[in-house]
């Protein structure tokens, strides 16, 4: 096992539970501010964050990845302000909505630090880093239920500044430590010998990124994801908004973690086809879920048990097409693939956003929610299998040169 995997799943942890209590900490404001504030923190982020990561591409991974945790702990310590008086309360909130979203952007350089270093079994270990989100998500889930008998004024700070600080502040620490990447990539195939400033980094990458959203490949590889991910997250946080589902949160997200133990054992199983197992096991259990509440059973246990499914299928589909993306890209070349991934993230994440406060103004039932779920996810097979037939393509003309 890679000796830095631990670090980098606690440094994922730590972003994750890190911008869910910016998230929270915005509801100090009024619903539409509440929107606005998420809405601006996530549009930031899918701009900035193939970019942070192209640069740890250039700059040492350990480097990059204490800056952005450095960058998040420094958000939430300015939210901590959120509600006070007057401008101070603006200024906290706007000033650390900026630095999280354009200098936070953790994970895509936590992905990349293990795409450098894990070529054998990688899609296993990108599985693995990605099962903090399902231990983050649990935490908030049980966080929330906690605070629904705890009325203080207080226990915000706790919750959503102080608890985030302290594990940010053991990732900083750990990161600092005991990580160490690979030598940092050399700067002479791209600048001739001469080492770049930071401006001609920021418009080699910029121009690099401009070629890969040009690529169809990876377009139709991102715009797969963003229908995963905006499947997911539109059911997942409408859930979680809600106390009467705290169970079926909890139990989605051991369903991920059983999906990822279940992918450790088919290593020797192909991406694609680990991929088309998952779109069987998830449209197999969601159709049950509709089936079975024609008969009118208890349709909260139905949807406990699809869920469990659904992000058991979810677990072979994020870690494996993860992996098609690194192994298209070489050493150090792995910051702007991985930043892509989170910008589709964070669209599916704003979707999801969109969506449940839609469902909640209207009063929509969370049956007609499974419903759009399920249709985001149908919808990306058209994509996924370009994607896989682009794909395969250009790998036949590079065999054929």
């Amino acid at each position: 096992m890679n000796k830095y995997l631990p670090i980098l799943i606690l440094a994922i942890f730590a972003d994750v539970i890190g911008n869910n209590s910016v998230i929270r900490v915005f509801e100090v404001q009024n619903h539409f501010g509440t929107l606005m504030l998420t809405i601006s923190m996530l549009i930031l982020q899918m701009f900035t964050a193939p970019l942070q990561a192209g640069f740890s591409d250039y700059y040492y991974r350990k480097k990059s990845l204490i800056f952005a945790l450095a960058c998040s702990l420094i958000s939430l310590l300015l939210l901590a302000f959120a509600k006070s008086v007057g401008m101070v309360s603006v200024i906290a909130l706007w000033l650390g909505l900026f630095i999280n979203s354009c200098f936070g952007n953790i994970v895509p350089i936590a992905w990349s630090a293990l795409a450098d270093m894990q070529k054998k079994n990688l899609r296993f270990f990108l599985g693995l880093t990605t099962s903090a989100y399902a231990i983050g998500y649990i935490v908030l889930a049980l966080m929330s239920k906690a605070a629904e008998k705890e009325a203080s004024q207080s226990s915000w700070i706790l919750e959503d500044v102080v608890l985030p600080l302290i594990v940010i502040g053991f990732s900083i620490i750990f990161v600092w430590k005991a990580y160490y990447d690979r030598k940092n990539r050399s700067f002479t195939s791209k600048f001739q010998d001469e080492k770049p400033t930071f401006v001609q980094i920021a418009r080699s990458e910029i121009n690099s990124l401009l070629k890969e959203i040009q690529n169809p490949t990876t377009c139709f590889g991102l715009l797969a994801y963003l229908c995963w991910a905006a499947s997911q997250y539109s059911l997942l946080l409408l859930l979680l908004n809600s106390q009467k589902y705290t169970v079926t949160v909890i139990v989605m997200m051991i369903g991920y973690l059983v999906g990822v133990s279940i992918l450790g054992l088919c290593r020797k199983i192909q991406d694609e086809k680990i991929i088309k197992t998952a779109y069987v096991i998830t449209i197999s259990f969601m159709l049950m879920f509709f089936i079975f509440n024609l008969f009118k059973g208890d349709s909260n246990h139905w949807l406990t048990i699809s869920c469990f499914f659904y992000t058991l299928g979810n677990a072979f589909l994020t870690p494996s097409i993860f992996s098609l993306f690194s192994k298209e890209r070489e050493i150090h070349e792995q910051g702007k693939g991985f930043g892509l991934i989170v910008s589709a993230d964070s669209a599916g994440f704003l979707i999801g956003i969109i969506t449940v406060g839609l469902f909640e103004k209207f009063k929509i039932d969370i049956i007609y929610m499974v419903l759009f779920s399920f249709i985001l996810f149908l919808a990306s097979i058209f994509p996924y299998f370009s994607y896989e037939k682009t794909r395969k393509d250009v790998e036949k003309i590079l065999n054929n040169k």
